[in-house]
This record gives structure tokens, sequence and C-alpha cells, in this order.
């Protein structure tokens, strides 16, 4: 996805190379976005008790040894920190895949609805690092879980990382499934493949 010519490479970066690479971004990016100038500083002047989650998520990198998941109230800053780390991420290279638990509870009822849902599946797997931003807020029906857990599944077992955000954990996560059989597999996987993070005051 990204120019292998230069920001693989670790060379200086042309400008044509440099236009590709913010029309990708462009499109990884959730529309409107609200996290192109995301100022770190004015966070923690907003929520001074955060800036270790801060400084937790701002220094990770996909060479860690899991991904991450990043829980707590809303308004706290979760998604725009991690929009903000995700960029540097990118320009190093890395593919990304993003979504809302939304957005990806409706994209994968339209493929499997249009008759491509598997290649669907198999595409959003492959990537280096998949954000999942909000995940508590998919609607989770049966398909949706089934292939939640696969994508992610999928991703893990080929060394990719998992970043999700949630407002809840634990049971309360798992009580957000019609069927709780595919809740609890999904949050032992999250749980066993990404290091905790509260953004709690």
């Amino acid at each position: 996805m990204n120019c292998m010519h230069c920001y693989c490479s670790g060379g200086p970066v042309c400008g044509s190379c440099s236009e590709v690479h913010e029309r990708w971004w462009g499109l990884v990016l959730p529309k409107p976005s609200v996290f192109r100038k995301t100022e770190i500083d004015r966070l923690k002047r907003e929520w001074p008790g955060l800036s270790s989650a801060y400084d937790q998520v701002l220094a990770w990198t996909p060479k860690s040894k899991k991904g991450l998941v990043l829980h707590g109230e809303t308004g706290h800053g979760k998604t725009r920190c991690t929009w903000v780390m995700l960029r540097k991420v990118y320009d190093s290279g890395y593919r990304l895949n993003a979504f809302t638990g939304t957005g990806f509870a409706n994209d994968c009822s339209e493929a499997f609805f249009a008759g491509h849902g598997a290649e669907w599946s198999r595409k959003i797997s492959k990537c280096d690092i998949l954000f999942i931003d909000d995940i508590d807020k998919a609607s989770f029906t049966d398909r949706v879980s089934s292939e939640m857990f696969n994508v992610i599944d999928s991703l893990t077992s080929n060394g990719g990382k998992l970043i999700v955000t949630t407002q809840v954990k634990g049971q309360e996560f798992v009580d957000r499934f019609k069927n709780q059989s595919t809740g609890e597999p999904l949050r032992r996987r999250i749980s066993e493949f990404c290091t905790s993070i509260p953004f709690n005051l």
C-alpha cells in the first residue's frame, strides 16, 4: 500500500511518492477526520492525570511484543492519541487498516450480502496493524462476531498487531454479544495479544 521506493527504503522522499503516501493516508483516516492536527501537549494540559497513558500509546511501535487495548470513558483522548501514534507508524512504511466498531460491522455485513465476504476478511487481515476504534459499539450479530474473531485470529497468527479502543472490558464487553459463546473467545484473544492501558482518571 505504501510507496516502496522512498518510505520503505528509508531514503529521501520524492515529491511523487509523498503525494501517493498522503493520498493513502487520507484513505486510512476516518472521514471527516478530526485527528489530523491533534496536539498531544493540549491533551496533556486538558487531562494531566492521563499523561502516562498518552506516553505509553505514543511509545508503542509495531516491533512491540503486543498490540494495545485502550479502555476508559469517552472524551479522554484514546482515539486522538492513537491516531497520532499511527501516523508515525504509517510514515515508517507499515500497512494499516482502520475501522470504527460500527464501520467494521457495516462493511462486514455488506461484503457478505454482496457475496465477497471471505475475500473481504482475508484482505482486512493482511496488514501490519489493524485498528478498531470503539470496538464495543459494533452490532455483534453472529456473522459480525464470527468474522471479527476470524480476522483478529488471522492477523495475530501472522504476526500482525491489533489496536482497539473500548469503553467497557471483561464481562461487560462479552455481554454486548448476542452470542456470548463468541464474545468470550474474542475477549480472551484481545487480552492475550494486547497490552491493556486504562484511560481512567
